[in-house]
């Protein structure tokens, strides 16, 4: 009986990993060794025996490497819970206006030309962009009249990924890389430890070369391309504009005319036996629809009657350390500006030019 008993688990367990299609090195847990490498190297295959075929259509395409995402990091077969409520819109914002040429070192970019981020908008701080996508089911597009500014130092970095992790130091030596159009997807420019995106590419698209030459993004081959960023799952993103999470930065040349259709893949926190995801496909933009980030708060100090989007960047008066507290650790940044008679900035409380006793004693006031 002892031993039926044994060899009845051993059947049943056997037949629960034979069931998960996701965890191809059979170890319980889908991760960064044998599963994602053998999900990979199968990309873009097509074949009777395939592994990674998890929709049985033939091939191992986008559609497969999503499904297989959505299992990432958890025990084998877990129940994934769809919270695409969770994406809830994209953000394009202008972050600088070229009205005169910048002539930089190695390129130029011309007068007229704008240089936008756009955002995906997320319910969640804990919800994290993975991926944006395309594919002949529902392709990405990124279109500009004249073509985009891509910097000629990174035709090795497909889709500009240099840049996430490599920009700042590039400013300081070509201040033109600045503005330099890439796909970041989350990864912030502030803090760029997040790793380089990974992008997945069908065999034959033309997209790396094309957009080395400032042409359009067009992700619609039948296989399917993607940039993913795959570190999310582990390492949050540095915070940013309040929901915000960036996808990428694009430089329109002589125009303002930017405009796209965007495919999303988020993670959400879920838990490590029902792990979240959401998708959204058909998101567009255009810079007809542009957003104003900042204050909207009338009580703030640093209140903005342009901004149509508020992004957590509010100061209350008092409130120097951005703590929403006026405390004894706001007197300290005060003292320290005690006695300014020009450009007192935000220690002058009064706004006559100096800080002095009058200050003081209204930042007193505040305290709580």
């Amino acid at each position: 009986m002892r031993l039926f008993f044994l060899f009845a688990i051993f059947i049943c367990s056997s037949s629960v990993f034979a069931q998960c299609l996701y965890d191809f090195d059979g170890d319980g847990v889908i991760n960064f060794d044998a599963d994602v490498l053998t999900q990979l190297s199968q990309y873009g295959l097509c074949g009777a025996d395939l592994e990674s075929d998890h929709n049985g259509d033939g091939c191992s395409d986008l559609r497969d490497l999503l499904e297989f995402t959505n299992y990432l990091g958890s025990s084998s077969c877990p129940d994934p819970v769809d919270q695409s409520d969770h994406i809830l819109s994209l953000v394009l914002t202008e972050y600088y206006v070229h009205t005169e040429a910048l002539n930089g070192v190695s390129d130029t970019i011309p007068a007229g030309s704008v240089t936008y981020r756009l955002y995906i908008e997320l319910a969640e701080e804990s919800d994290q962009l993975i991926a944006v996508y395309g594919d002949e089911i529902s392709p990405l597009f990124l279109q500009s009249a004249q073509g985009f500014h891509v910097h000629t130092i990174g035709p090795d970095a497909v889709l500009g990924g240099i840049f996430t992790s490599s920009l700042p130091a590039f400013i300081n030596v070509w201040p033109e890389v600045e503005y330099t159009s890439y796909l970041t997807i989350g990864s912030s420019l502030d803090d760029p430890f997040h790793g380089d995106p990974l992008y997945i590419l069908s065999q034959d698209s033309p997209l790396p070369e094309a957009f080395e030459n400032g042409e359009d993004v067009v992700m619609d081959s039948g296989i399917g391309s993607g940039v993913f960023n795959l570190n999310a799952l582990y390492n949050s993103y540095p915070e940013g504009p309040e929901g915000l999470q960036l996808i990428g930065q694009f430089t329109t040349l002589e125009t303002n005319n930017f405009s796209g259709t965007i495919n999303a893949y988020i993670r959400t926190a879920g838990t490590f036996e029902e792990p979240g995801y959401g998708i959204a496909e058909g998101l567009t933009f255009s810079e007809g629809e542009l957003s104003v980030l900042g204050c909207m708060d009338q009580e703030a100090s640093n209140y903005d009657p342009e901004a149509d989007y508020e992004d957590g960047s509010c100061i209350y008066p008092g409130d120097f350390n951005g703590d929403d507290e006026v405390t004894i650790e706001d007197l300290l940044i005060f003292i320290e500006e005690f006695g300014c008679m020009e450009d007192c900035g935000f220690a002058d409380m009064n706004g006559d030019g100096v800080v002095i006793v009058t200050d003081l004693i209204l930042f007193l006031g505040l305290i709580n």
